[in-house]
């Protein structure tokens, strides 16, 4: 009898632990991970400026700094059933000039940034958008699955474009992946496909930076709404 009590207590502390590690320590450890990468995004943006290539009393630096910071706040709660939930409240003509407005704003900034200073800018927001949508992915279990099933393909199909490749390229391959290793994983690179997709480049990255918005002080998102 005792043995049973010990047994089935310890079958009971191991369920706990699993769901508390699946539904708790597993999503916060994306947030995390996500806020990370996200405020070195916002160290880059800021060398990025200290260095002159941008100047720090511009509308560009401004908003992107102001965006990078919402995303900062937004991950705490960002999710896929969140953001399907306010996609549908947000149907409209109201949402959609408030989008449009939105859009031209960034537009307008982005046009007044030095040439060679937009493609450093346009990384750092664009690895801040993949970010979020790894963490979209990454803290909901059921996500989790489909990222790993791409990653698990993509590599697949690397890997079968590299077996007809010549001797040469695949030498030259392999040292490029080499050099690139350090600074991305297999999962960022799946991430980079996603994102080649049209509908997530004009449909969910939109959304995402939308609902990140409404986590910027109310002054800023004014000023941005007014510009």
């Amino acid at each position: 009898m005792t043995i049973t009590v010990a047994i089935t207590a310890l079958l009971l502390i191991g369920a706990w632990l699993s769901i508390r590690v699946l539904f708790k320590e597993y999503p916060d450890s994306a947030i995390r991970e996500a806020r990370d990468t996200l405020f070195a995004l916002r160290s880059e943006l800021f060398e990025l400026a200290k260095s002159g290539a941008i100047r720090f009393d511009s509308a560009a630096y401004g908003f992107n700094r102001s965006l990078l910071n919402a995303m900062i706040r937004y991950a705490h709660d960002v999710s896929f059933v969140q953001l399907l939930f306010a996609r549908v409240i947000r149907k409209g003509p109201a949402a959609r000039r408030y989008q449009k407005e939105m859009r031209a704003y960034v537009g307008r900034t982005h046009s007044q940034v030095p040439k060679p200073a937009q493609e450093d800018l346009d990384r750092i927001m664009l690895h801040a958008d993949a970010a979020m949508l790894q963490l979209i992915c990454t803290r909901s279990i059921a996500f989790s699955g489909v990222l790993w099933t791409l990653t698990a393909c993509f590599a697949v199909h690397h890997f079968v474009g590299k077996a007809k490749a010549s001797v040469k390229e695949r030498m030259e391959s392999a040292a490029a992946a080499a050099t690139q290793a350090h600074h991305r994983s297999r999962v960022e690179e799946s991430i980079d496909e996603v994102l080649e997709s049209e509908r997530v480049r004009n449909k969910i990255i939109p959304a995402i930076r939308i609902e990140a918005f409404r986590y910027m002080p109310e002054d800023q998102f004014a000023n941005a709404c007014a510009a």
